[in-house]
This record gives C-alpha cells, sequence and structure tokens, in this order.
C-alpha cells in the first residue's frame, strides 16, 4: 500500500514538540506503555508519564529509512497510518501512528513487534522479546 511514508516526520516531530498531549492519541494506550514499562522492567521508565516520555523521544527519533509500510485503518482508506520499526535504546520498536487535521497525532501505537519488519531500505528489525499478553502478566504481577 505504499512504500513511502504518508505523512511527513517533520509534521509529527512538530506536534510532539508543542507539547499539548491532547494531540496525541494512543491507539491502546496500556498496551505501549505497559510493553515500554516492562521491556525496561530493571530500569527505566516505571510509571505512565515516563513510558509517554519514553515513546515520544522514541518517535522523534525515527527516521525516513526507518519507514516499513502504509496500513489501512477501520477499513477506511482515507485513514492511512505509517508504520516504522527502529532499533531504540538497544531493543527493537513497532511504531505506528497518523496525523488527522493536521494537528492531532493518532492512533500511535509503540511496542516490541510481534513478528520481523524490513524497512525499506532492507534492515530488519527483529521480533521483539515480549508479547502483549505475556506484558500484561508481568505488569498485573509487579503491580500486586
Amino acid at each position: 500500500m505504499g512504500f513511502r511514508p504518508k505523512h511527513s516526520l517533520n509534521k509529527v516531530f512538530e506536534i510532539i514538540k508543542n507539547g499539548d498531549l491532547d494531540n496525541v492519541v494512543f491507539s491502546v494506550p496500556e498496551k505501549s506503555t505497559i510493553s515500554v514499562i516492562s521491556v525496561f522492567s530493571d530500569t527505566k521508565p516505571k510509571s505512565y508519564s515516563q513510558a509517554v516520555e519514553f515513546i515520544l523521544n522514541g518517535v522523534l527519533s525515527l527516521r525516513e529509512e526507518d519507514f516499513v509500510h502504509r496500513q489501512c485503518l477501520f477499513a477506511d482508506l482515507s485513514c492511512i497510518a505509517d508504520v516504522y520499526g527502529v532499533n531504540y535504546e538497544s531493543r527493537p520498536w513497532y511504531v505506528k501512528f497518523y496525523i488527522e487535521d493536521g494537528k492531532f497525532l493518532e492512533q500511535v501505537s509503540f511496542h516490541p513487534p510481534e513478528r520481523e519488519m524490513i524497512t525499506i531500505t532492507g534492515i530488519k528489525i527483529p521480533k521483539g522479546d515480549y508479547t502483549y499478553e505475556k506484558m500484561r502478566k508481568l505488569w498485573i504481577k509487579r503491580t500486586k
């Protein structure tokens, strides 16, 4: 569905650097934040806000070379997200988002890849060590 990103990374960076978190919408917040916290269970980040900061910094680290493919969301051909694979903080990450109305970063996903990905430049991003269910169980155990 396209070999180039639909959304400008510069615009994504501008939305994030604007600092208004109301303009950044996670598709499944707990999946991304629990993933980040679980992957770094012995170090940082430890809280929701630290995980969000880590995720936004991870998105800010993206380069066009990290692009993997476009993805149609909600069976709506007008709603196209960009998917990236990146090694950030020495770990592989799946990153997905789209821009709505030029000012909202929507459906942000940031978690270990569930399968290997290959970027448009041929770089392999390996499958992550954790699945969401595995991380969710770890999270529940840690918070009891």
